[in-house]
């Protein structure tokens, strides 16, 4: 079995870097898109038609500045991703104080099998919402206010680059106990 040899470990974003010094600019929303351009077009002609201006990144096409840059003018992203395994983008959207709506299917096909999967696999109450369908992104758009979230509080908790370190170091000491005990 496993299970006892598996364990979770979160790489850590630089809160140094992703500073979280923003000016969002009310109703400026930076669409975060990593293979799903037909989404992104509806998802943008969506979030124009309720009144917001919009920007537009591809993942594996812009540099890091690039996105500071973006983020510190956005009040709020939407992701699109089918599936993530650290969601390394999404906390450095939250280490800028930027939350998101993400886009989920919850599954994904790999080798024509169809598996359950998550494209924001540390979402919590404090960094964002989830949503399926276009219908749901408009009302949760109606819902949205920015001072219902505080995402750089939850990284600097979870997923900085000190958090990630100690738990790391935490994880070492656990298997290095196992190990003497002869349990590894």
């Amino acid at each position: 079995e496993l299970s006892h040899k598996l364990f979770e470990w979160r790489a850590g974003v630089d809160t140094r870097y992703w500073d979280g010094k923003v000016v969002p600019e009310k109703g400026r929303v930076l669409i975060y898109e990593k293979k799903k351009p037909g989404l992104a077009q509806k998802v943008q002609t969506t979030l124009e038609q309720a009144g917001y201006t919009t920007d537009t990144i591809h993942y594996g096409h812009y540099q890091k500045d690039e996105f500071r840059e973006k983020l510190r003018q956005c009040e709020l992203a939407v992701v699109l991703s089918q599936r993530e395994t650290q969601g390394i983008a999404l906390a450095e959207m939250w280490a800028m104080r930027v939350p998101t709506l993400c886009w989920e299917s919850f599954a994904t096909e790999f080798n024509g099998i169809v598996v359950p999967s998550s494209a924001c696999p540390y979402l919590t109450s404090q960094t964002g919402w989830r949503w399926r369908t276009i219908q749901e992104l408009e009302q949760v758009l109606s819902w949205y206010q920015r001072r219902f979230f505080q995402p750089r509080k939850w990284v600097e908790s979870n997923m900085s680059h000190l958090t990630s370190a100690t738990l790391l170091c935490e994880l070492f000491d656990y298997l290095d106990f196992r190990r003497l005990q002869g349990t590894v």
